[in-house]
């Protein structure tokens, strides 16, 4: 009887060898899971890379802390999120179905508030491709779980087209465009005859020229040179913003300016409405200290209306802010928040002694630049409560990573890339779906 080879045993050996590494793969696979499916070595990534993400089965239905819901229910058809590749793709399970998800999928569940809304505000259309990205930027961060309204006021009226291409952005979330107010030759009709010639001479007007918010205005005793355009806003958002019609049902803003731009999603243990709301703030912002005043007519208007005044603000170690009293012999140097991004709770700012220190505060006359949105922002948050419930977003555990001025929070430590472009490509490799959500929405015109 012809010996077998060596060569022959040798293999023999090794078929069963491997046969018993499949068969310890496969129990491990099935004892690690807890899952009762006997799984075998996937190959599909042999064939189409997108199938791998359709082909790892998670059974939920004997763990009481499982990310998913036995039922769910329409209002939380898109709580189950697949990363795949740069996508993030939404679908709907019920529990007969198995769940497909790649192993580093993480759970989408957060919380929707309340009478939250977004705001922002636009001189006119041709600010549109940066309301766009900016919009686009906060979408895909937050809010294209959330669906909190969005409202855009601007001073010069949208047409039709240009509502809809913003609409477009953010889609099916709510978005309004609103005037902030009437035509300014209404609001100059409105206007005493001494007070229209005074701001003529700000302005600059010549004789038979017809005043625009384009025009360059200046103030007395202020270094303030801008259009008149931009001394409304800082008017509009100091006092008239709080009981717009257009926001009244809400309670909470979110305020971001039309150029900033967000450069990392906000989870839920980042979401600042969370802070906001859970401990019952009346101010979460940006940037502290954001500048100053130095103006001792804003104190002598807040001792009207106060019976008391702030001379400066400091930041406790907590990340709130700490209001220091004017005395007799003190110098008044007021530091501000940032405006660029902040999240108020309207009804604060809404309370009667608010509104009369605001409309006090916006000027003794119209279209003052005098004194900035800023500051009126700043007051009211730290007249209520000691400015306890007015806080920090990075010095609280927030860093939502929102680009203004070449800064992320207002940081000047935390640079961030110069222009829309650069700053597109630079964050995108970290960003998942970035480019895909909002790649569109950014060009080099």
């Amino acid at each position: 009887m012809p010996r077998r080879s060596n060569v022959s045993t040798l293999g023999k050996c090794f078929q069963l060898a491997v046969i018993l590494i499949l068969i310890n793969a496969a129990y491990i696979t099935y004892t690690s899971t807890g899952s009762g499916l006997l799984q075998f070595f996937d190959t599909s990534f042999l064939f189409d890379h997108d199938e791998y993400y359709t082909n790892v089965a998670i059974d939920q239905s004997d763990s009481k802390d499982s990310i998913f819901n036995n039922s769910p229910s329409l209002d939380e058809a898109t709580k189950y999120n697949t990363i795949k590749e740069n996508h993030l793709v939404s679908q709907l399970t019920t529990n007969e179905e198995q769940v497909k998800l790649p192993k580093d999928v993480s759970s989408s569940n957060f919380t929707r508030y309340d009478d939250v809304v977004i705001v922002t505000k636009t001189l006119w259309a041709k600010d549109m491709d940066v309301t766009q990205q900016m919009l686009c930027y906060i979408s895909h961060a937050y809010n294209d779980k959330r669906r909190y309204d969005i409202v855009v006021f601007t001073t010069i009226p949208y047409t039709e087209e240009e509502i809809a291409s913003l609409q477009e952005v953010v889609a099916p979330t709510n978005l309004t465009v609103v005037s902030d107010g009437p035509p300014l030759e209404e609001h100059l009709a409105a206007m005493t005859q001494e007070e229209r010639e005074f701001l003529y001479k700000r302005c600059n007007v010549k004789k038979n020229e017809t005043l625009t918010w384009q025009h360059y205005c200046t103030e007395p005793d202020s270094h303030h040179y801008n259009n008149l355009g931009y001394c409304w806003q800082a008017e509009f958002r100091a006092y008239n913003i709080w009981t717009h019609p257009a926001i009244r049902k809400y309670k909470y803003m979110i305020w971001m300016d039309a150029d900033t731009r967000v450069a990392a999603e906000w989870t839920d243990d980042n979401d600042p409405m969370k802070v906001m709301v859970e401990n019952d703030l009346h101010l979460l912002f940006a940037g502290f200290p954001y500048g100053s005043i130095g103006d001792g007519i804003v104190r002598e208007k807040m001792e009207r209306v106060y019976n008391r005044s702030v001379c400066s603000i400091k930041e406790r170690p907590n990340g709130s802010l700490k209001p220091l009293l004017c005395r007799n012999d003190t110098k008044f140097a007021m530091q501000q928040v940032a405006g660029n991004h902040h999240i108020s709770n309207l009804e604060t700012y809404r309370k009667p002694i608010h509104q009369e220190f605001l409309r006090q505060f916006v000027g003794d006359y119209r279209f003052s630049r005098k004194f900035d949105d800023q500051i009126a922002v700043t007051i009211p948050a730290v007249m209520e409560d000691d400015g306890t419930k007015a806080w920090h977003e990075r010095n609280v555990g927030l860093s939502l990573k929102i680009a203004h001025h070449r800064m992320f929070d207002n940081n000047g430590r935390d640079k961030s890339p110069a222009n829309k472009w650069n700053f597109f490509h630079k964050i995108k490799h970290n960003f998942t779906g970035l480019e895909e959500r909002c790649g569109k929405y950014v060009t080099r015109k």
